[in-house]
């Protein structure tokens, strides 16, 4: 079994993008009415995709541009692929899903490992397994495999790409300071970065995907201070787009003790510390209504962030096959 039936590559994306019919934009509200029904009964009725946490009161809703932000080493691009592996779970939601990853931030080898530790919940498989799970990974994710000088219309094309030819439901974009900006200086960037989340929002809106995009957070004074809705790296604007902000905070004192940095602890102080959560994750922004949640989340082996320290995660159906 090959992990390159996950692979998107060599796709015409500038045939993709299309210029939108100009003619045609005024409409009356009952033009409307059906998928506004819909939008309505699927907040009030908690429908949309779900998360791997029971105690997390999130649902992605289609059609939405949606932020994970954290610092280097806290888990974002970890947590975001196990979002996107849940999402194309059975059940996960009320219409199957299909996920799409582009990540300039690892290579695609790595990319797949990590995949194929999330679902099997297991650090290292075997081989059988290992292909077990990749059979069931085919048809619910794909990865956009180049990432040299990747521009945010690249990206568009090969989602439209995507969502037309393989019914990709769900675009995760990993990570914003490596979409290719070549019109940007020190004195536009701001605006170019507005104008680069503007375009992921206007897409998730008229094509009806859920868009994840990666970003980081500002450096505060130290790696203890927590990540707010204050601290996106780059221009405030692309926050303002989105339609939920995520912030991913790792326990930074359970890290250090964890590589032997006990400094003047006693064994019971450090056991009080390694009891402790690895990282939070908290809803910082929700346009879509409801509560802004947050949760603790361990580490476990399989490389997966789990509510309760000894749980592992498995997905049931790929024991199902073959």
């Amino acid at each position: 079994m090959s992990a390159s039936r996950l692979m998107i590559e060599g796709i015409d994306w500038e045939a993709e993008l299309e210029i939108p019919p100009t003619a045609g934009d005024l409409a009356a509200p009952e033009d409307f009415g059906d998928k506004a029904w819909d939008y309505l009964t699927g907040i009030t009725e908690r429908r949309g995709i779900t998360t791997p946490w029971k105690n997390f009161d999130f649902r992605f809703q289609p059609g939405t541009f949606n932020i994970v932000m954290g610092q280097s080493g806290s888990g974002k691009s970890q947590v975001t692929q196990q979002l996107m592996l849940h999402a194309t779970r059975d059940g996960a939601s009320e219409v199957p899903q299909r996920a799409l990853l582009w990540s300039a931030e690892m290579t695609n080898e790595a990319i797949v490992a990590r995949f194929v530790q999330l679902a099997g919940g297991i650090k290292q498989p075997s081989r059988d397994y290992f292909n077990k799970i990749l059979d069931y990974l085919a048809e619910r994710i794909w990865i956009y495999k180049r990432t040299d000088r990747v521009t945010v219309e690249e990206l568009l094309g090969i989602a439209k790409f995507a969502q037309r030819k393989l019914g990709v439901t769900m675009f995760v974009i990993d990570s914003l300071v490596k979409i290719h900006t070549p019109m940007a200086n020190s004195n536009n960037l701001n605006m170019v970065q507005t104008d680069l989340a503007d375009k992921l929002a206007i897409f998730a809106r008229d094509s009806g995907m859920v868009i994840i995009l990666v970003a980081h957070a500002r450096k505060g004074e130290n790696e203890r201070q927590r990540v707010d809705k204050f601290s996106l790296k780059g221009s405030g604007g692309i926050s303002d787009m989105a339609s939920s902000l995520f912030a991913m905070n790792r326990n930074i004192v359970k890290s250090e003790i964890k590589k032997g940095l006990i400094g003047t602890r006693t064994p019971e102080q450090v056991e009080q510390e390694l009891a402790k959560p690895d990282a939070y994750l908290e809803n910082l922004k929700n346009r879509e209504g409801g509560v802004m949640d947050s949760i603790s989340l361990w580490f476990n082996e399989a490389g997966q962030f789990v509510d309760n320290p000894t749980k592992t995660i498995r997905i049931k159906e790929i024991d199902g096959i073959g």
